[in-house]
């Protein structure tokens, strides 16, 4: 009797449990949507940011190119030959040469075709 005077009779206990069961999932409902919503919205921004290109000036066959985000193949061989260098800029060639925009690239290029 006491029992039923301080947590009610079963009926009272039973819907009490129902309404803090159907809060948690709604709560757990709510955190899962924010959630997807903010990793869908990360993964649109990630998308719509323009990728920068990279590229690397370096020897193919013997002659100075142009490579564009760590590409094999070239987008570009100048008439160049590397063995018409300095020991120093042949190493450096060799090694690439990281330009991180087209100035750059540019300037790099005028350097050793000028």
């Amino acid at each position: 009797m006491y029992e039923k005077h301080i947590f009610g009779d079963d009926s009272v206990k039973q819907k009490r449990v129902l309404i803090i069961l159907a809060a948690v999932i709604a709560a757990a409902s709510a955190l899962s949507y924010i959630l997807i919503l903010s990793e869908k919205n990360a993964a649109e921004s990630e998308s719509s940011q323009p990728v920068s290109d990279v590229y690397r000036v370096s020897q193919f066959n013997g002659k100075i190119a142009v490579f564009k985000n760590e590409s094999e193949e070239p987008v570009e061989v100048l008439d160049a030959y590397i063995s018409s260098f300095p020991e120093q800029d042949r190493l450096l060639l060799e090694q690439g040469i990281y330009a991180e925009n087209e100035s750059e690239l540019q300037k790099i290029i005028e350097d050793y075709t000028s």
